[in-house]
């Protein structure tokens, strides 16, 4: 299964010429996804470097941070996927909707491949990343996921992206506005 979604920003004031996209594949007991961003050159998006090694970080959602959310549909526990482009990630399982936090098992860090391109007028981005689906999820009949992204400018100011938004606040844990995987 391949979902192919264009995101959107909650409040798209201040974010013209910025287009994001997300693309999650299903491979056996991976899922891969793929993000391309796309914006006008000069706008101020805060874009960290690669950093060596990277590492598990908590509070990456707090800045710059592309984001997967997935879970069964039979089943009130998910889990969230945190990377930053700097290759700081974390992976969590929730119980429920945004209750029992707990870090989850990851033997590998997401991040596979990052690349840029640069114009005079454009900038374009793509990160590409991966994760093992664990086994609860493995014995799911059906899955659904949220593709998402926090983009934050050098001003400080913070847009937060989705395949959708259903609530009267930007919430990413919002099950009702996922996609259908399987």
């Amino acid at each position: 299964m391949v979902l192919a979604h264009r995101l959107s920003p909650f409040d798209p004031s201040g974010w013209d010429y910025v287009h994001l996209s997300g693309l999650l594949q299903r491979h056996g007991s991976t899922l891969q996804i793929s993000y391309t961003l796309e914006y006008r050159h000069g706008l101020d998006l805060l874009w960290p470097e690669p950093a060596e090694p990277a590492e598990r970080r908590d509070g990456l959602w707090q800045s710059t941070c592309l984001e997967l959310f997935v879970g069964s549909r039979s089943s009130s526990a998910y889990w969230e996927l945190n990377l930053c482009p700097s290759g700081h990630w974390n992976w969590y399982r929730l119980q429920s909707y945004r209750s029992e936090l707990s870090p989850a098992d990851l033997n590998v860090a997401p991040l596979r491949t990052q690349k840029h391109h640069l114009t005079n007028q454009t900038v374009s981005r793509q990160i590409e990343l991966s994760v093992n689906l664990p086994q609860e999820l493995l014995e799911a009949d059906s899955l659904q996921a949220g593709l998402c992204a926090v983009l934050q400018k050098d001003d400080g100011s913070i847009s937060y992206w989705a395949n959708h938004h259903g609530g009267t606040e930007a919430d990413f844990h919002r099950r009702d506005d996922w996609l259908l995987l399987s």
